[in-house]
């Protein structure tokens, strides 16, 4: 069909059009493309292979009950339809193109505003070139107009876009070629449609007067394209499919977000012009996506002139559903088998972080992300990455609302907004507007933690004020959303740069590290909202290099969330993963320690600290000096203290430790007081060091704040000033640590981190945030030092319940005995870790680190096979070890009874069930919140669950929250003895496996 076009052409261009379409010479590629932009070309080019491709389908079999074209489309549309000859399209087409182009130049904007609100500036010399959707229009005219237009534009901050013509089509400027034109028209006869088409002009079905009119064409010319109403009268068929027919996919991409998507298919035969497939593999994705949708084609012809190859495939459709395979019913009281069990040997507990290369977006989905139209927030960067994410998304008909940092909440217009953010109050009034205007987003693209990497060094200044772009935003805005019955799944990606370090050659920034903690605990404690951490490496504007990184980033937002933690380096996609590392105990191979050395346990007097200052004495006679907040006196009034004061004195204790450490081989234990965020203190210790001993060989740090109750606080609670009390130890305190030992830098140094880092957990944003900083302090600390720093993920460590049963987090860690580390496993672990060199990060789980990766970060046990049971069909019996059962009486006791009976899978819930010890977890506990928001209107915060987790406690909140079907109620928890709740709470813990 190319062939037949190009050669009736001929005498009407003077040249063969398949030279300037085709070429193999890279050298002349660029000539030929020039040539091409010319419209006595392009109009042609378009036609004939918009044309050939529509002929191609119905050589297929692919028949179109109706068409509709856009301009220079609907020609074809017309030909296809019978109004005009083949010979006699063409040589309109050639001459219109030739005609336009002996015109002045002009210039076309497209403007993201619907129609009657571009009529303000239209005048005699702009014209409404195109209504493409209700949001998006085109206008046309001279360039010098069009400049004004767009300035005029920008000060409104409307981002808008010119497109790549050299006239100003669909305006004025097109009046003195008309008439000739029409006499053109007249000479081919136009002949009445066969096949039904959409006529530009009106929006509305061509009429057979209006095609045989050749003033419909000359109109046609002139007047502007109502592609949008075409659209709609189109959408009034059942259940359309929308074959895109030509170059690109630009139309497609117009129709996706005019239409509805669970009744229409909008399919394009060419791929994007910026796409790596290629051209064969997305007409036969096209093929294959018509045949799924029903389309019958021919298979003789589409077979006719292919050489294929035979392969066995299995005898169903990947349709990507999910069909569960029950297990039998347990019987009652019989406990299911455990999925995440302590290895029995300590050799293989570690594991180190790595990046693998993975496959782009694209590549995951072969014939593009999916552009159906949804709302998406922005919050925007300084580096101009949201400006072009936000026009490439409206450019396709995506609805897209802009947020930057600013001093107060302010709607500058109806898609950009500024907040303060610092600020709960002013997310929460973001949220509520969009909710006001149904705009709310499903998809949140934050940027605030893009930017210049600063050459300074790292500070607590600068420290803090990333904080509050990255994880303060984060938490406010989680919070913002929690407060909204959102209905469906909502999507949170977190952008930055300088995060993670992948490659090695990386410019880190530490301080943006934290958002990682959020990006974990945000999906645990709010089910509806699925969050990926992406970081970046910025390459320089307006390089290539930015442009193909835009490609993967807008396709990575667009296309299904897959893994919760990616990297982009230089066009590479990376997603991180933990290699299992056997450590035997080779007693034999040498140690980085030295005999008699000198070692700064920071911390030094905890469980931890213990356990390090016993390995160091027992193995190299070391002299210690352990770190405690407690005034210790001077040495030679340690045995009157001792005679003086109670053995439960804190002191007393302190000095015992002290003593045991010594009796088991150290060469001396020097106990000083420090708080390690306190420079003074700290040069006072490593001063003191020096002058005694002469040298410093290696520091562990395993000061910071304890796990307790009180401590970890769920997103919806969480303050500023909860952060920064785990700040103090494992930030400010690594900053001054820094700082100390810079003149003086040890043989090494050693940071006790949390398994938190990794796994997240209920209650512990803070907390994880503060040990993912020293994860990322570790790193950059080793390029600005000789000195060798190594971050360990531990596990759950075993209290010393000998000397801390009064303390209130005893019974918390008690009962998550299973997984937790003894002191002497500690000690093999430390001996492990004696010999090992050069490695920056090392995790230790005592389970399979894995496992327990999909059960809290990739939510496996929630999200996928671990639906509740009653989704499944299954509900299983009470067991006889529970309490009697209670029936629910209320309405709101039985419907919330019913709820927990859904999540759980239970035959019967009762009033006083606990739910906990009805097997319930912390991810069904989320599941559970979520279903109970959404059934009684009411703000549950989890907090407040997990205190009170009974039908009982919970239905009397609910009826005493002023009516449950108040849309913006809070639930009260009415006060509860203390004792119930260390009860509740260690009941909660014994459920989860990551704290440490």
């Amino acid at each position: 069909e190319v062939d037949l076009c190009s050669e009736l052409l001929k005498p009407h261009l003077g040249l063969d059009l398949r030279t300037v379409i085709f070429t193999a010479d890279e050298e002349q590629s660029e000539e030929l493309a020039a040539r091409l932009a010319q419209t006595s070309l392009t109009q042609p080019a378009l036609f004939v292979i918009e044309y050939a491709l529509a002929q191609l389908w119905m050589e297929w079999g692919v028949r179109p009950r109706a068409m509709i074209g856009h301009s220079i489309g609907e020609y074809v549309a017309a030909c296809l339809a019978g109004v005009f000859t083949l010979e006699d399209a063409l040589k309109l087409v050639a001459a219109r193109g030739k005609l336009i182009e002996s015109l002045p130049g002009g210039a076309m904007l497209a403007v993201p505003l619907p129609p009657q609100d571009v009529e303000e500036f239209l005048d005699q010399e702009l014209s409404l070139a195109a209504v493409n959707s209700p949001k998006m229009c085109v206008v046309s005219g001279p360039a010098e107009a069009i400049d004004e237009l767009e300035k005029k534009l920008a000060q409104r901050e409307l981002s808008c876009r010119r497109l790549h013509t050299s006239h100003a089509f669909h305006s004025r400027m097109v009046e003195p070629v008309m008439e000739t034109f029409a006499e053109l028209v007249a000479k081919a006869n136009p002949q009445a449609p066969q096949v039904p088409f959409i006529s530009n002009v009106t929006g509305n079905w061509m009429t057979p007067d209006e095609a045989r009119d050749p003033q419909y064409w000359t109109g046609h010319l002139r007047h502007t394209v109502r592609f949008a109403d075409g659209l709609q009268t189109l959408s009034q068929d059942s259940e359309p499919i929308l074959l895109e027919v030509g170059p690109g996919n630009n139309l497609s991409a117009l129709a996706r977000p005019q239409v509805d998507k669970e009744k229409c298919l909008v399919i394009a035969s060419a791929r994007h012009p910026q796409s790596q497939q290629s051209d064969v593999a997305q007409m036969l994705g096209a093929v294959g996506k018509l045949w799924l949708a029903g389309i019958k084609l021919d298979w003789s012809q589409f077979n006719k002139h292919a050489r294929r190859q035979r392969l066995p495939l299995p005898a169903y459709p990947f349709e990507r559903q999910r069909y569960w395979v029950d297990a039998q019913p347990l019987a009652a009281g019989k406990a299911r088998p455990a999925e995440i069990v302590k290895g029995q040997d300590v050799s293989d507990w570690f594991y180190i972080p790595a990046w693998k290369q993975s496959m782009l977006r694209e590549a995951f989905e072969p014939d593009g992300p999916t552009e159906q139209p949804q709302s998406w927030l922005i919050f925007m960067d300084e580096c101009g990455i949201g400006r072009q994410l936000s026009e490439r998304l409206r450019g396709q008909g995506q609805d897209v609302v802009t947020v930057e940092a600013g001093e107060e909440f302010r709607r500058h217009h109806d898609e950009h907004y500024s907040i303060n953010a610092g600020r709960a109050e002013d997310y929460n009034a973001l949220w509520k507007e969009l909710v006001a205007l149904d705009r709310t987003p499903r998809k949140i693209i934050h940027l605030w933690s893009v930017g210049p990497i600063e050459d300074a060094p790292l500070g607590i200044e600068s420290f803090e004020a990333a904080q509050h772009l990255g994880l303060y935003s984060l938490i406010f805005l989680a919070r913002s959303i929690g407060q909204q019955s959102l209905g469906s799944a909502l999507e949170l990606y977190v952008v930055s740069n300088g995060a993670q370090v992948v490659t090695g050659d990386e410019k880190l920034s530490p301080s943006k590290a934290t958002l990682l903690s959020p990006c974990k605990v945000i999906p645990q404690e709010y089910m509806q909202v699925k969050c990926c951490s992406i970081d970046l490496a910025l390459p320089a504007p307006g390089t290539k290099e930015e442009t193909t990184l835009l490609e993967h980033l807008l396709a990575e937002c667009k296309a299904r969330l897959l893994e919760p933690q990616v990297a982009y380096r230089r066009g590479t996609r990376w997603v991180q993963t933990f290699e299992p590392l056997r450590l035997e105990d080779e007693s034999s191979r040498p140690s980085h320690l030295r005999e008699g050395g000198v070692y700064l346990v920071l911390g030094g007097l905890g469980n931890i600290g213990m356990t390090i200052a016993r390995f160091l004495a027992l193995n190299v006679k070391a002299h210690l000096v352990l770190t405690t907040r407690m005034t210790i006196p001077a040495r030679d009034e340690w045995s009157q203290w001792l005679l003086t004061h109670d053995e439960q004195d804190a002191v007393s204790n302190a000095l015992r430790k002290a003593q045991s450490i010594e009796q088991l081989g150290a060469s001396s234990v020097t106990l000083a007081t420090a708080e390690l965020s306190n420079a003074e203190q700290m040069h006072a210790v490593v001063g003191q060091i020096l002058e005694r001993h002469g040298g410093l060989q290696g520091v562990f740090h395993t000061a910071g704040r304890v796990v307790m109750e009180e401590s970890a606080q769920t997103i919806q609670d969480l303050e500023q000033e909860d952060c920064q009390e785990h700040f103090q130890s494992k930030v400010r305190g690594l900053f001054v640590l820094a700082e100390v030992l810079k003149e003086t830098p040890p043989d090494f140094c050693v940071l006790v981190s949390s398994i938190s880092a990794i796994l997240g957990g209920l209650g512990l944003t803070a907390y994880t945030a503060a040990n993912i900083f020293m994860n990322a302090f570790a790193r950059y600390y080793n390029t600005l030092t000789p000195a060798r720093c190594t971050v360990i993920n531990l596990d759950t460590w075993q209290l010393n319940t000998d000397t801390e049963t009064s303390s209130p987090v005893a019974g918390l860690r008690s009962s998550i005995t299973e997984l937790a580390i003894t002191p002497d496993e500690g000690l093999k672990i430390f001996s492990r870790l004696a010999r090992v060199v050069g490695v920056p990060q090392l995790v230790v789980s005592t389970a399979d680190l894995q496992a327990r990766i999909d059960r809290w970060i990739n939510l496996v046990s929630m999200r996928g096979a671990g639906q509740s049971d009653a989704a499944r069909g299954t509900f299983y019996p009470r067991s006889s070890a529970l309490k009697p059962y209670v029936p629910p009486v209320t309405e709101v006791e039985r419907k919330m009874a019913e709820v927990w009976r859904q999540v759980l899978g239970l035959e019967q819930v009762g009033l006083h069930d606990d739910f906990f010890e009805l097997g319930g977890n912390s991810l069904l506990a989320t599941q559970l919140v979520m279903r109970m928001r959404e059934a009684f209107k009411v703000a549950l915060p989890l907090r407040d669950f997990f205190e009170t987790p009974t039908v009982a406690a919970l239905s009397q909140a609910v009826e005493n929250s002023n009516g449950h079907e108040a849309q913006s109620a809070s639930l009260k928890i009415k006060a509860i003895p203390r004792d119930s709740l260390r009860a509740s709470r260690a009941s909660l813990r014994s459920k989860q496996s990551f704290t440490n």
